[in-house]
């Protein structure tokens, strides 16, 4: 969570969150889903008008391709914020919806400015600024180290082979464009994901590059082995 005073208006940009994806919608309502009702509350009773933005998830639509079956994208609209069989099945991307639902009823009834950020898979950053680095316990940092333990690299990601990652620091910079820009509306919604998008398969060959450079002699197996060689593993630091 992030407050800033601009020229007599609060900024609120609201983007603390469990990813976790084994835990239930119940599970985010004790502290997520109640601490965004806490951000209205907070944001109604400021003294500067504060507006809100909420970093929210793919992951809350991450089900339209499934419902819609027609190859539209999703659109950045408020229609979207209500339409409850468009989140992935799972507790985080149905308490990210459950959140901007909130915030946009919130932006109606009460007049506060909101802003929906579903954001895609964000990664490190794009320049090494101060040794910042994308973190190693998350699940891209967490696979290479445990392929060079393995001495084996997957040849595909299954179900997330398409590549559309932003950096860290971009998004970041995007986030904060967003949370200063004038409002045309009450409530906005905004995809911030990479256009350009690619391959694991194009960027295996980097990663395994890296690894040979460094002595490191990779194989590249097909996914099922190398999920299948993982489990009988154990890394260690």
């Amino acid at each position: 969570v992030y407050g800033r005073l601009l020229s007599s208006v609060t900024i609120f940009i609201h983007s603390a969150w469990s990813v976790n994806f084994n835990l239930s919608l119940s599970s985010y309502e004790a502290t997520h889903i109640a601490g965004t009702r806490h951000v209205v509350d907070f944001a109604s009773e400021s003294v500067h008008k504060s507006s809100i933005t909420f970093v929210s998830s793919i992951a809350s639509v991450g089900n339209w391709d499934s419902v819609v079956q027609d190859g539209s994208a999703v659109p950045e609209s408020t229609t979207t914020l209500f339409d409850r069989s468009i989140p992935l099945p799972q507790g985080y991307g149905e308490s990210k919806h459950v959140a901007a639902e909130i915030l946009a009823i919130a932006s109606h009834r009460l007049g506060i400015q909101t802003a929906i950020v579903r954001a895609s898979q964000l990664a490190g950053p794009s320049a090494q600024a101060s040794g910042a680095a994308w973190n190693r316990h998350e699940w891209l940092p967490s696979l290479v180290h445990a392929s060079r333990v393995m001495k084996k690299l997957p040849r595909t990601l299954g179900t997330m082979e398409q590549v559309d990652w932003v950096p860290m620091d971009v998004a970041a910079a995007t986030l904060v464009d967003i949370a200063t820009a004038p409002a045309s509306e009450p409530t906005r919604v905004y995809h911030l994901a990479n256009p350009h998008r690619t391959s694991w398969s194009q960027i295996y060959p980097v990663i395994e590059s890296f690894f040979k450079q460094a002595g490191v002699e990779i194989e590249i197996v097909a996914y099922d082995d190398w999920v299948q060689e993982l489990g009988g593993i154990q890394l260690t630091k």
